[in-house]
């Protein structure tokens, strides 16, 4: 029973000490101050930073979201990690934990899964996937008998 007396003793004085610190606890002028970003950082470098986009798979057949889903993940193997969620019927959104995961995929040409293209599309923080047209995609062509004078950068 003395055990108990001197833990609950020892307990309530503990607790009194902290009180005591708390109300005793106050912010200097620094701490109080707001933390304000910098205006003039342009809202690219924001986007920028954002490793988010969406992506519509371009099909009318029915197929297996989850089983797509962990294919993606095998073959892009990101560095932090992957979630990709469901938005609506072929609509994913893919968040990426790392901005050069995000780029990687990105910047590679033509994802498809099952026969189907993965249109990929990097989001702005205004946009709903309702209005997001998936219009465009990156291929690799080549190209045979291509005369010599427009065998240039610039052609391609």
């Amino acid at each position: 029973m003395d055990s108990y007396v001197t833990d609950k003793v020892l307990t309530e004085t503990v607790a009194s000490a902290l009180e005591d610190a708390w109300k005793r606890l106050k912010l200097t002028g620094d701490e109080e101050e707001a933390v304000t970003f910098d205006e003039e950082t342009p809202a690219e470098k924001l986007e920028e930073t954002k490793p988010y986009f969406w992506g519509k798979l371009l099909t009318n057949k029915q197929f297996n979201a989850r089983t797509m889903k962990m294919i993606l993940k095998n073959i892009w193997k990101p560095h932090k990690g992957v979630v990709i969620k469901d938005l609506d019927s072929n609509l994913f959104s893919f968040q990426f934990f790392f901005v050069v995961d995000r780029d990687y995929v990105l910047s590679e040409v033509a994802w498809s899964f099952d026969g189907a293209i993965l249109l990929l599309k990097q989001i702005t923080w205004s946009e709903q996937p309702a209005d997001i047209t998936f219009d465009s995609a990156r291929f690799w062509v080549k190209a045979y008998n291509i005369p010599a004078k427009q065998q240039t950068h610039a052609f391609t």
